[in-house]
């Protein structure tokens, strides 16, 4: 029960962290892509990517790519580089350690 209980207040400081954008600065955020979409975005630099949980799997998959781009939130910085929000795979402020799957309402 304490871990449950301090996972959500981890996940809520996180999203606060996130929504607030760290104050009106400008964050760093880890963005991750399918790799078949990188072409849909040629002025970004895009790196192949897996966690290391996929590469532990036998099969190969879906091969990720991954940039760090900035924005005041996900939001931003999804706007700000025309990445189109169902590209998305997952993402994380640059300087956190786990990464979300789902946007947060804007």
């Amino acid at each position: 029960m304490a871990q449950t209980g301090g996972l959500n207040q981890g996940i809520a400081v996180q999203q606060l962290r996130v929504e607030g954008g760290f104050g009106s600065g400008s964050v760093e955020f880890t963005v991750v892509i399918l790799s078949e979409q990188v072409g849909s975005y040629p002025k970004i630099n895009w790196t192949e990517w897996k966690d290391r949980n996929r590469k532990q799997m036998k099969s190969q998959g879906d091969m990720w790519s991954m940039a760090i781009l900035s924005g005041t939130t996900i939001w931003d910085c999804l706007e700000n580089n025309n990445i189109d929000r169902l590209h998305l795979v997952q993402w994380k402020p640059a300087d956190d350690t786990m990464y979300q799957v789902s946007l947060p309402s804007r």
